[in-house]
Parts: C-alpha cells; structure tokens; sequence
C-alpha cells in the first residue's frame, strides 16, 4: 500500500500517516490517535484482509530482529480493539482465531481523494488518546493493597480451585511455561459498610497467588500485573490477551460486623464459562481453624502439600490483622506505618516469622535508599533475618531476607545462592525476589541465568513495564545491540532522564563517542539542570572531549551518586580517584558495590592491585 493511502473500515477512517482513526457521530468528527505499533498492526492486518495471521508472523513483521515478551502484541491488539469499539467475544473487526492468530474480518476499502474529502467534511481538531497503549498500560505510581490476607482461609478457596484443574489437568506433569497451567487472580472486589477494611481482600487475593505458585504445573501472573485491574476490569477476553493465560479467578469479599462472606469463582478465559464457584461464611476468628480443616482434607485426596495446622492456629487473628495492614502500606509506600503494623503483629505474636521478615525487608531497603546509612540497616535487617530464620525458614519473605544477610552482611555468595533459590522456588511470581535475586545473579557474574530469570519476571507480570531489569541482563553481557532494543521498548515506560542516561551508559560501555555526544543534550535537558550547570557542561563538552566533559559532569551534576561519580571517573581515565570513591563505597558497605566486578566501566581497573585488593575484601575473587 502506499505511504499516502486512506482506508475506510466500517465506519472508521484509517490514516496511516497519521496514525489515526476517525468517524463522524452527529455533526463532529472523533479522531482517536493510534500508537504508531498499533497503527502498524492494523496496516499489517488491512494489507492481509480476511487471512488468519498467525500471532509469530505478526511479530517478525512488525518486531523484526528483536527479542521481545508476547504481552506487547497482546497489548496492541486490545489497544487497537479498545479504539475501533469492538468486542473480543462478538467481533466486528479483528477475529481472534484460537490458538493460531487473527483475522481482519471487516470491509475494507480504499478510499479515493472525493470520498476521503467526504469523510473528512465536518472534521474538529479535538484528538482523542485514551487508547495509546503506551499510556494505558503504564504501571501506576500508586501501590496497590496487598497482603497475604487470609493467607489460611484463602487456601480454602485455593485447594478448590486445584481440584477444578485436577479434573482438567490431572495428569500434566510438564514443568515448561507452554505447558503450565496459565492463570491469573483477579484482585477480589470489596463489599463492606466498613471502609477500613479494604486490605482483607488485597490479603486475600495475594494469599491465592502465593499458595498456587508453589504448584509447579501452574504459571501464575504476577501480583503486580493482575493488581492493575483492581480499579478498572475489563472483559474477561481482555484480560486473558493482556496477560496471556487461559484461566481466570475471582471473586469478592464482604464484611460485616465479625463476619466475612467470600464467594470465588473460576472461569475458563477463552468461552467465559465458570466452571465452579463456591460462597463461604464464616465468623472472621474462625478463618484459620477453618482453612486448617478443610486444606487437610483436600490435600490429602488431591496431593497438595498441607500446611501445619497447629503452626496456622498459633498466630492470633489480632497479629494476622495487623500483618496485612502492613503489608497494604508498604505497597502504598508508607513505610512508617507499615513498620508500625509490623511491630504491633510481633507485639501480639512474638513468633510471627513473617512479621519479622517484613521488618527486615524494610531495613535492606533502607539500605539501598540510603547508603550513607547502609551498614546500621545492614545490621538491623541481618538480626531480624536471623531472628525470622529461627523460627521458620519456609516462607519466601524467610528465606529472602535471609539471602539479603547473606549477600550484604556476610559477602558468603553460596549460601546466599541457595537462600535465593529457595525463595524463587516457594514464590517466583513475587517481584521484589525476582528483582533482588536477579542482583545477586549479576554480582555473581550469573548472566545467562540472570538473563532467563529477567525473562521469566515478563512471563509472570507482562504489565510491569518500566522495569529495566531485561535491558541490564543484556548490558553486563556485553550484548549491545540487544541492549539497545530493549531499552528503545522502554522510552515510554521509564522517566526521560532515566532513559537518556541509560543511553549515555550504554554509549560508554560501547565507547560510541558519537552517540555520547548525541544523547548528552537530552539528558542534560531531562535531568532539568540549571542553565549555569548546563552552560558549564556545554563549554567543555562543546570541543567533544570526552575526557573532560565526563569530568565537567561530575562537577556539575550535585545529584550523581557515588558509585555513578566513580564509574564516570573510571571511564574518564581518572583511576586514581574512581578507586578512591570506591573505597568510601566499600567501607560505608553500599548495596551497590557488590557490583563492581561487572561493570563495563571498571575494566580498566582491574590490573590495578587496589582494586583486586576491593575484589577480595568483597569476596569477589
């Protein structure tokens, strides 16, 4: 087709080079502007009318050369049937054809210069973007509720739920990800005059991903994906495209007075039929005993693990309360109050090992938030972590804050691998054990594993798309050209300064001196200097020395960490001082340092006896 051609869909006017869709209601016309990937699906689909195409073509067509998660073709796909009206179960325009691919199945007609100034006639300038992809589907800044809520009643509707797939499923035992089971939990709705209350059901819902991703046959989406439907549902069909999985389950919680109502239900995602669904009542002391009961019974036809029961009852229903309200702030960023429901729960239950592993978790972020203050947190979160161990090493917050000690306080790797591991192995859908694993993985000089688990963070949370954790993978492999693709998917999903000092990285690394000085403007522009910072920096950048406008960065830049000062430092040819700023990193024992052995901007280092004499005080030798 040509670059010029206008193309009329039902009643929508297709405009390739503008990347729009409009069509006149009444007496104005709406423009809908397309992202420009969406755009080219349905270019891609228009230039195939009524061929099934397959989902792989879609993608070496229109993703060529790169490496990339399903999700963002899903994503398109719902972006593009958000923005011509249609419906996935009653298709007007695009047919999903079951595990093959789509088809365009509406008229499509070329339009000629007179109808195309028809269409046109009664066109306004009011351009309409709620269906950019890249916007909709960002991740929200606000933390969603979130707890192990009814972590014992939960596995109630739990144990159900894999009775339901046993009878499907029963004698899969295949362990890859095209073969798991693909589900999502869909946040519980909340139903309650009680408004403070709200984080039984986020308790609830995370309490079902954590029981079911201990089941090997199973994929479970990610918290942090399917909790950005708490809000806003969208249609079953929807949702199972976005996140790719082909069971649903949901359902709701209510409250009143010292009772709670929960009703589930699961739903096959490709017909929308529900296949069971279950009501439970019950006085809300009475959750554990209950879910002890009836976990038993169910594990023990069905081959599922049961939990101890005795171990459930120990913990008060006051200290389980007070457990996921701090679990529910610490996702909406109130570290203070979320501190504060944790020592209430430890004040209550002594023994509660998961309350003390959330208090160590908090003290290794403090360390990472602020180093100057690193070894103190370091300290703190190491005792809590013991302290969590001796009582139990099962859960996954368990184990790891206990690769956190491991890893930060003690340096010892191989034990910290085997922490790691087992808390991937109890919960590899949790993003905060991905992410902190993946760390350990590149200290450790662990790429192709830390490449994989990157990988598999996509699978479980395909709507978590600001993390960077992919496009660093490639990074510290020395993989260049794939870290640049990776990084070019971000632009929209991370802040413009982050973006553009990732480029100056990566330019550094690649010692692209070109592209440094290409990207340097955008970056100084992001990073909203000051005229008299950015006029210094231009001065002595202007004569594109690298060497001497690294060092004007330095000066000018009062934000720069040390770690990025000493990486600057190195690149610049400024030995002396970047061993210098590393040393000050190692003695206030920053989280980052650990990376030190890895990093493309320390190669030039590493003939240099000081700096062997850091790899060995860090064990990294």
């Amino acid at each position: 087709m040509s670059a010029n051609d206008k193309f009329l869909i039902g009643h929508w006017l297709f405009d390739p080079m503008a990347n729009t869709l409009s069509h006149t209601i009444a007496t104005d016309q709406l423009e809908i502007k397309l992202d420009h990937k969406v755009a080219e699906v349905l270019q891609y689909l228009i230039a195939q009318q009524g061929k099934v195409i397959t989902r792989d073509e879609l993608l070496d067509n229109l993703w060529p050369n790169q490496v990339i998660a399903d999700d963002v073709l899903n994503v398109a796909i719902s972006s593009l049937r958000k923005a011509l009206g249609d419906k996935p179960k009653q298709p007007d325009f695009i047919k999903t054809i079951p595990r093959k691919g789509y088809q365009l199945i509406s008229h499509v007609e070329k339009l000629e210069k007179e109808k195309e100034t028809n269409a046109n006639k009664n066109a306004r300038p009011e351009i309409i973007e709620a269906n950019n992809f890249a916007d909709e589907h960002l991740p929200q800044k606000k933390a969603t509720p979130n707890s192990k809520n009814l972590s014992r009643f939960a596995y109630i509707i739990v144990l159900i739920t894999l009775f339901s797939f046993a009878l499907f499923y029963g004698d899969d035992k295949s362990t890859d990800n095209n073969s798991k089971i693909k589900l999502a939990v869909l946040p519980f709705d909340y139903y309650s005059s009680i408004g403070d209350k709200e984080y039984l059901a986020d308790g609830l819902t995370e309490a079902l991903i954590n029981r079911l991703v201990q089941e090997k046959n199973f994929l479970i989406t990610s918290r942090t994906s399917v909790m950005q439907y708490k809000t806003n549902k969208p249609a079953i069909a929807e949702v199972v495209e976005q996140l790719s999985v082909d069971w649903i389950l949901e359902g709701s919680v209510q409250i009143e007075n010292d009772y709670i109502q929960v009703t589930a239900q699961l739903i096959n995602g490709h017909d929308d039929t529900h296949v069971w669904s279950e009501t439970y009542q019950r006085k809300l002391t009475d959750l554990f005993a209950i879910q002890a009961d009836i976990s038993d019974k169910i594990a023990a036809r069905f081959t599922v693990n049961p939990i101890n029961p005795n171990k459930t009852k120990e913990i008060p229903a006051a200290a389980y309360d007070a457990y996921l309200q701090a679990k529910y702030l610490a996702h909406q960023g109130k570290t203070q109050e979320s501190i504060s429901q944790y020592k209430q729960a430890i004040k209550l239950h002594p023994d509660y090992a998961q309350a003390i592993a959330g208090l160590a978790h908090h003290s290794f972020l403090s360390a990472f938030n602020q180093p100057d203050k690193a070894i103190a947190a370091i300290d703190e979160g190491s005792k809590l972590a013991l302290k969590a161990a001796a009582i139990n090493t099962k859960p996954a917050s368990v184990q790891l804050v206990l690769a956190l000690h491991y890893l930060y306080q003690l340096h010892d790797y191989q034990l910290a691998g085997i922490a790691f591991e087992q808390a991937y192995q109890s919960n590899n859908q949790d993003l905060m054990i991905l992410e902190w694993y993946v760390q350990y993985l590149f200290a450790t000089n662990q790429l192709v594993k830390a490449q994989a688990i990157s990988t598999h963070m996509m699978a479980v949370s395909p709507l978590a798309y600001n993390k960077t954790t992919q496009f660093f993978s490639y990074y510290y492999q020395g993989d260049y050209s794939n870290t640049l693709k990776e990084l070019a998917r971000k632009e929209t999903f991370i802040s413009a300064a982050y973006f553009q000092s990732l480029h100056l990285w990566t330019a550094l690394a690649m010692h692209d001196e070109p592209a440094f000085f290409s990207h340097l403007p955008k970056f100084l522009s992001a990073f909203k200097t000051s005229n008299d910072n950015s006029k210094q920096i231009n001065d002595q950048c202007l004569a594109q020395d690298l060497a001497n406008c690294l060092r004007s960065l330095i000066t000018e830049l009062p934000d720069l960490s040390l770690y990025d000062q000493a990486e600057l430092n190195a690149w610049a040819g400024e030995k002396r001082v970047a061993i210098d700023l590393l040393k000050q990193l190692v003695d206030k024992n920053a989280l980052s340092i650990i990376k030190i052995a890895i990093e493309p901007s320390f190669s030039s280092l590493k003939n240099d006896a000081e700096f062997q004499e850091l790899l060995a005080k860090l064990k990294l030798k």
